[in-house]
């Protein structure tokens, strides 16, 4: 059985590889396959790291006692529950409300 081939792209377009001749290549199709698994796994793995370093990713696992915790310590010490924000919010508009 022949192997079969195809066009590859050497640095993919993903990653900042030109669209041009200079940039494509033959290859195997196993190979190419594989290589191409390989660079949406980099592509991925670079959007991940700038999500995180621009600060938009929410930690799965957030700090106790931060602001994004489900629990908070109040002052006496005791741990409580964490209102969700809307309705934090809510009890704020309807504390302005009755305060007119």
């Amino acid at each position: 059985m022949r192997e079969r081939w195809i066009v590859e792209h050497i640095r993919a377009l993903e990653l900042g590889g030109a669209d041009d001749l200079q940039n494509m290549g033959p290859a195997h199709e196993a190979c190419g396959r594989e290589k191409t698994k390989g660079d949406h796994a980099r592509t991925a793995k670079a959007k991940r790291q700038k999500i995180r370093h621009l600060g938009a990713a929410v930690s799965a696992r957030p700090l106790p006692g931060s602001r994004a915790s489900a629990l908070k310590r109040k002052v006496n010490g005791t741990v409580v529950p964490r209102e969700s924000r809307w309705r934090s919010l809510g009890g704020i508009d309807s504390a302005i409300r009755e305060g007119d």
